[in-house]
C-alpha cells in the first residue's frame, strides 16, 4: 500500500451521508457515486489526509484489509474524486466509536444523471461563488 496522502477533489466534488451510505457527486464530470461498506468510515480519514494504512488500523483487529482499502482508493482516484495533497498537514481525525466489522469497501457508478447535472449552472462557480457579478466596465473604455 503506498503511504499517499489524499484530500477531496473540491471544487469539483461534494458528498452527503445518510443512512449508511455516502452518496459523492463529481461536479466536474456528472457523475455520482453511492459509497456503502466500510467505505463510509473511510472516506473521512482519506479526505482528511489519511494513508490508506493509518485507515486501515480501525480494523486491525479484524485482520489486514490493506489490500481492498488500496483498490478502494485506486478507484476513487480513477474517478477523480480524491486527488493527492502535496504538503498539506493531515488533519485531526476522530473515529467513530463503532466502526464495526470491516466489509469490503463498495464504490458504485452513475451516470445516468450526467446531462442534467453538467447543465445546472452551478458549473460557473468558482471561489467567489454564484452568481458571479459581470465585471463592471473600466471608465474610459
Amino acid at each position: 500500500m503506498t503511504d499517499a496522502r489524499y484530500k477531496i477533489n473540491e471544487p469539483d466534488v461534494t458528498f452527503e451521508s445518510f443512512e449508511g451510505e455516502l452518496l459523492v457527486i463529481n461536479l466536474g464530470n456528472g457523475n455520482y457515486h453511492s459509497l456503502r461498506g466500510s467505505a463510509v468510515q473511510i472516506w473521512p480519514g482519506l479526505a482528511a489526509g489519511q494513508t490508506g494504512s493509518e485507515v486501515a488500523k480501525l480494523w486491525e483487529s479484524q485482520g489486514d484489509h490493506t489490500a481492498a482499502i488500496q483498490t478502494f482508493i485506486d478507484q476513487l482516484v480513477a474517478e477523480k474524486l480524491i486527488v493527492a495533497r502535496g504538503d498539506k498537514p493531515v488533519e485531526s481525525v476522530t473515529p467513530s466509536a463503532d466502526t464495526g466489522e470491516f466489509t469490503a469497501p463498495s464504490l458504485e457508478n452513475y451516470t445516468d444523471m450526467q446531462d442534467l447535472l453538467m447543465l445546472d449552472p452551478i458549473h460557473e462557480v468558482d471561489v467567489t461563488g454564484w452568481p458571479k457579478q459581470p465585471e463592471s466596465p473600466k471608465a474610459g473604455s
